[in-house]
């Protein structure tokens, strides 16, 4: 074992060192506790508060006139809705009670494309596209079954 210099009880202290290599706390600091740094006037009392520094000299500093945060962090504000959803959904509503046949498809399309586009986040307006796609499938499916029946009654 090395010289521990000035650890108390450390090497070079004869017998008493290597039977106990550390002195009791009592024996190891005189004057008052180390646990009580402050004198307290009851059970909860606080410690004294710390000094303030003194003002510098030069001004105030760089921090005095910074943000209190980072620009450009967390989230922002959601994308703005897609051309491409917004007609998807007006053809796919205007499908179901006009031209099914040109509008719905035309519907279906925009749908797909935008909804695709949402999903990658490139723009917004998911829930529109989804909606031009249902009304321009219900539009379709209207439509078909519309001829069906008007094959059954005339044919």
């Amino acid at each position: 074992m090395a010289d521990q210099g000035g650890i108390p009880g450390g090497a070079g202290q004869g017998k008493d060192a290597r039977a106990r290599p550390w002195p009791a706390p009592q024996d190891a600091l005189p004057g008052p506790s180390p646990y009580t740094p402050y004198p307290q006037a009851g059970p909860y009392a606080q410690a004294a508060p710390y000094p303030q520094a003194p003002p510098s000299p030069y001004g105030p500093q760089y921090a005095a006139n910074q943000p209190p945060y980072a620009p450009g962090y967390g989230w922002g504000p959601p994308p703005l809705p897609n051309g491409q959803a917004v007609a998807a959904m007006v053809l796919g509503i205007l499908g179901l009670f006009t031209v099914p046949l040109v509008l719905s498809v035309i519907a279906i399309c925009l749908g797909a494309v935008a909804r695709t586009k949402a999903d990658r986040g490139v723009a917004g307006g998911r829930s529109m596209a989804v909606a031009g796609l249902v009304t321009g499938w219900a539009g379709l499916i209207a439509f078909a079954l519309i001829l069906f029946l008007v094959a059954l009654v005339v044919g």
